[in-house]
């Protein structure tokens, strides 16, 4: 099975996820390639991203594009950018920090800033599913946004 490393650049200012480009990096890191995806999500800056390992894709939620901060989820399989329809989603932001979870298979969102407020609130994303891809509503907490999701022999933590 051939393995790419998938790179989503993003800066602080407004970009086009369309225009810009997503790159592509062989394991062995003998260069790079310039892919184009037929579809792509809006332009958008501040999106939290995280690969999700079960599905093999990556997925982004959220950001501040047009017209204003976003709550729109997406995935990339290294080949297609495909928008998914969940019957929840966390309310818009951007700036908000996205992990796997290795015990519970699932996507783990924390925090972020709608434009007046920085949030404390925790989401769990659930892309094992076929059809009804969701977030739900987890624990939160004020700290600062920020996620950090690890094990130890002890078993998992997630601050």
């Amino acid at each position: 099975m051939r393995r790419i490393l998938i790179i989503i650049i993003t800066v602080a200012s407004m970009m086009s996820l369309a225009s810009s480009p997503v790159l592509a990096a062989p394991p062995q890191g003998l260069g790079w390639a310039r892919l184009a995806p037929r579809i792509s999500p809006t332009e958008r800056a501040g999106q939290a991203a995280a690969f999700d390992p079960v599905s093999g894709k990556i997925v982004i939620f959220g950001g501040d594009g047009p017209p204003g901060y976003l709550n729109d989820t997406w995935t990339y399989d290294g080949t297609i950018w495909a928008p998914v329809a969940t019957a929840t989603a966390p309310p818009p932001r951007t700036a908000a920090g996205m992990a796997y979870d290795e015990v519970t298979k699932k996507l783990v969102l924390f925090g972020g800033y709608d434009g007046v407020n920085w949030l404390g609130d925790t989401w769990v994303f659930d892309g094992r599913r076929y059809f009804g891809d969701t977030w739900a509503f987890g624990p939160g907490t004020t700290r600062t946004p920020t996620v950090q999701v690890g094990s130890s022999p002890g078993g998992r933590w997630v601050r």
